[in-house]
């Protein structure tokens, strides 16, 4: 059995297909002309066989075109046929009836260009964590791969030996969320006695910081996958969960901590304790944090506590207003994402903008589109992966930066519990709000107002 057997099971047949008239037809590319559809700024859309070949090219190598397939092939295709496909590619069979120099050309410029390529493109699948846990099982053909293609291109091969002993073994693991920094974290803020505090004794940058921490880990810990998954099946996976699951826990954890106290100056300080904690939320970049604070106190249940809002100044007020237009969701984001597009990370972003802008995607566009024969096969339509693949750079960008900050674990506590203990929902969070401060008669209000003045 041949070499490509041996991996594969069966010698693929060699692809002949269209012809490039600035180059002879040996060197042109191997899928037909109605297995791809091309735009000036690259593929629109394709057979799986054809992005391979393009992946490959012997003419040049396109980076963008390399992220977006390893963004987003999991959409469309297995790592296994993806595998398969890479390795009949690095067998690639020259045409028949070619002379010897015509053979020597193809071989050099084109034959191993391209089994370079297929080496390269296995070695980002294994160090850029494309594979993950669940395709661990690809790595035993890997190896056996590896292996081969080392005696065919001896040290050319070595960097994927390199890589594939490194997956095997587990070292080239995802670095956890709290790295090792040359900086010394920021102290922490927090009460001298640990063991009984409550939500008012600790410092709003102190509180920012431990949301950071517990909103960083679940961003940091979501896969790429995990929100193209959601949004082609409208079903979250349990990293999506945690992240949305904790986000409305925070909101609210804001509207049960404001409404707790029956006098209103009581809760205007608790609702001025939380503006200032999403404010330095906002400081931080933590976005997530940010946003779920501020949708608890827009909630209809806090928003209609008149005499609690009066009682805040016109500084915090304003604050807020600030805070609001930083976010701007009637706009579709668009404050927000304009804001998003210039920082530097560390941050934690509002995850519900991304999912949104793949679920539009995903809604606004099929899967796969016919190509230029319409008796031909259906194409992929990587147009659309490009799109979701722009939304998931990203997401990615944002979760190769961690904070460097230190976990307060009472403080962690304090919001996890607080998180996991809440008893109402909406309607009895309105029916509290009603029993604060039920509605007035005009004459009731001007009447309280006096007195709040100190005039009655």
């Amino acid at each position: 059995m041949s070499k490509i057997g041996k991996v594969l099971g069966e010698v693929p047949v060699g692809l002949i297909g269209a012809v490039d008239n600035d180059q002879p037809a040996f060197m042109g590319p191997s899928y037909k002309d109605n297995e791809i559809l091309l735009l000036p700024e690259g593929v629109r859309a394709a057979t799986l066989p054809a992005l391979i070949e393009r992946l490959t090219l012997h003419e040049h190598r396109d980076a963008m075109f390399i992220d977006t397939f390893m963004l987003t092939f999991k959409s469309f295709a297995t790592p296994d046929e993806v595998l398969d496909l890479l390795i009949q590619r690095f067998f690639i069979q020259p045409p028949d009836g070619l002379s010897d120099a015509q053979f020597n050309l193809w071989a050099e410029k084109k034959q191993k260009v391209v089994q370079l390529r297929v080496i390269n493109i296995l070695t980002i699948m294994l160090k850029d964590g494309v594979l993950e846990k669940e395709d661990m099982h690809v790595l035993a053909r890997f190896k056996e791969f590896a292996k081969i293609a080392h005696e065919e291109l001896g040290a050319a091969a070595q960097p994927l030996v390199n890589i594939v002993e490194r997956a095997r073994s587990g070292s080239d693991a995802k670095t956890p969320f709290n790295y090792s920094s040359p900086d010394l974290p920021p102290p922490p803020q927090v009460p001298k006695n640990l063991k009984k505090f409550k939500l008012l004794d600790l410092d709003p940058i102190e509180l920012a910081r431990q949301l950071t921490i517990i909103e960083g880990r679940l961003f940091f810990r979501l896969r790429l996958m995990d929100c193209l998954q959601r949004a082609k099946e409208q079903s979250s996976t349990q990293n999506i969960k945690e992240v949305i699951t904790t986000q409305n826990g925070i909101s609210d954890w804001v509207v049960e901590s404001i409404l707790h106290p029956e006098d209103p100056k009581r809760r205007a300080i608790v609702l001025r304790h939380f503006i200032q904690i999403a404010e330095q939320c906002r400081s931080l970049q933590n976005f997530s944090s940010m946003t779920a604070i501020v949708a608890g106190i827009n909630s209809p249940a806090i928003r209609r506590l008149k005499r609690t809002w009066d009682l805040l100044t016109v500084r915090f007020t304003t604050l807020f207003d600030s805070l609001e237009k930083s976010l701007e969701e009637a706009k579709n984001f668009n404050t927000y994402k304009a804001f998003m597009s210039k920082i530097t990370p560390p941050a934690v972003p509002f995850l519900g903008v991304y999912l949104t802008a793949l679920t539009f995607n995903q809604d606004g566009a099929k899967d796969n589109i016919p190509g230029k024969d319409p008796n031909g096969p259906m194409l992929i339509n990587f147009q659309k992966r490009h799109k979701a693949a722009e939304v998931l750079r990203e997401i990615k960008r944002y979760q190769q930066m961690p904070y460097n900050l230190t976990p307060v674990p009472q403080v962690i506590a304090l919001i996890e519990d607080s998180i996991k203990l809440l008893q109402f929902d909406r309607d009895k969070a309105w029916a509290l709000s009603m029993e604060r401060e039920p509605r007035e008669r005009e004459e009731e209000k001007v009447q309280r107002l006096l007195q709040d003045s100190g005039f009655v």
